[in-house]
């Protein structure tokens, strides 16, 4: 071999190893092992979520009201909202589905006393203080 064929020769190789770096960067083994854990997880995660769903679709009677008669005569898709109103957001899905439901979405009931008439005195009661300014 001359000096011009070596050359060419070892610039062939360069480019060789420069391209199969380039190729494990981009597709090698760990990545490639990364991707599948990732592609398996996602999967497993849409699965059990399928499942959740399946079951609570089989669970809930409510949904059966769907199916039975039409909302004119307040069956059907009526009696499932009206159904459906006496839940709670969380009883109705897993997490808060807005950002403004986030905030109370762990919070236990907190139910303040009403008086029976729906009337209030919230300014008197929260504002004013019980033995007058002095």
């Amino acid at each position: 071999m001359d000096t011009l064929h070596c050359e060419a020769f070892k610039e062939t190789v360069k480019k060789e190893m420069s391209t199969r770096k380039g190729w494990d960067n981009k597709y090698g083994r760990d990545r490639l092992a990364k991707e599948r854990t990732m592609l398996l997880q996602s999967l497993t995660n849409k699965v059990e979520q399928e499942r959740e769903r399946a079951k609570r679709e089989q669970a809930s009677p409510e949904r059966q009201l769907l199916f039975d008669g039409v909302s004119k005569e307040g069956k059907g898709r009526n009696a499932y909202l009206n159904a459906r109103r006496s839940h709670s957001p969380q009883q109705k899905s897993n997490r808060p589905l807005t950002s403004s439901q986030e905030v109370g979405w762990l919070c236990d009931k907190h139910r303040s006393e009403v008086s029976q008439h729906g009337r209030r005195a919230i300014v008197a009661d929260t504002f004013y203080r019980a033995h007058g300014v002095n």
